[in-house]
């Protein structure tokens, strides 16, 4: 479950209760008594965490990390614009329940949003979730249900469009991947310049300019006890752009029976496998769905 993926809030992630808790009554959120707030284990860039009240009202706080950092990385402005744009028109889209841009408030701009009560399959597929692989079939066909309706959400009526920048989204991605490479590397890393070559002779035209969410995997989707995605978290990344991009971010953590033991020691997917092996009278020469 989520709640068993949050911890008490680290001591260098820590900030005042009290202070969320008078900037919740200027914003009209009612609650409870006090706050109390976890934090969620994963994430590698923003901050998130739950906030509950003493009626178990709760909500999801994401907010940048202390320190020095790019601002264009931790946006929390623009993630729940996106947000709030889209929830009306994605249903697995949380609702934003508020913004704050005002650093004296928490020491940095955090937004509120609704908590989807739900599993998030990160290192553990649930027994009761998958049993057996009718419902991993089920789960998979949700998740890429679920991304064809995020691309099928027209960018005009949401008021998205202001983040499409145009032709050449591919050709931008591909620059900037080798960019971000060569700007980092250190001595003892390979420099992968036959790599990035060949990537910038091989990329495909763009196919279309939708929303897109840039990091959709399964520990990114909140899914019900019955195998359905109920939930698309992390929207930090969401842009226009194309669609075959969210595909082939999914496709990354593919893995399957036949791929070499190091292969299948990574990868989201890999749970797929293992939860389908709890069957023992399933075929081993049957494709994950």
């Amino acid at each position: 479950m989520l709640t068993d993926r949050t911890i008490d809030v680290r001591t260098e992630d820590a900030f005042d209760l009290g202070a969320l808790e008078q900037w919740m009554k200027g914003q009209g959120i009612a609650f409870t008594g006090g706050l109390q707030a976890k934090q969620f284990k994963g994430g590698a860039s923003n901050l998130t965490y739950l906030i509950s009240d003493y009626a178990e009202q709760q909500w999801v706080m994401r907010t940048p990390p202390h320190g020095t950092k790019a601002a264009s990385a931790h946006d929390m402005g623009r993630e729940s614009r996106v947000l709030t744009a889209l929830s009306p028109h994605l249903r697995q889209a949380p609702d934003v329940v508020g913004y704050c841009s005002d650093p004296s408030v928490l020491g940095r701009e955090f937004y509120l949003m609704e908590y989807i009560s739900g599993n998030i399959l990160s290192h553990n597929v649930p027994e009761e979730v998958c049993p057996n692989p009718e419902s991993v079939r089920a789960l998979c066909e949700s998740m890429v249900d679920s991304l064809a309706a995020l691309h099928r959400v027209d960018i005009h009526q949401t008021g998205l469009v202001e983040l499409d920048k145009g032709p050449g989204y591919v050709a931008r991605q591909v620059s900037g991947w080798s960019r971000r490479y060569r700007d980092a590397r250190t001595p003892d890393v390979p420099d992968a310049e036959a790599l990035m070559i060949w990537l910038e002779a091989n990329q495909p035209p763009d196919v279309a300019h939708v929303l897109i969410h840039g990091d959709w995997r399964f520990d990114n989707l909140v899914v019900s006890s019955n195998a359905e995605i109920i939930g698309i978290l992390d929207w930090e990344m969401a842009t226009v752009g194309d669609p075959c991009m969210d595909l082939g971010a999914a496709m990354a953590y593919w893995v399957q029976e036949d791929d070499t033991p190091a292969s299948r020691s990574f990868g989201y997917s890999r749970q797929m496998f293992l939860a389908c092996s709890r069957d023992r009278k399933w075929s081993s020469d049957t494709q994950i769905p």
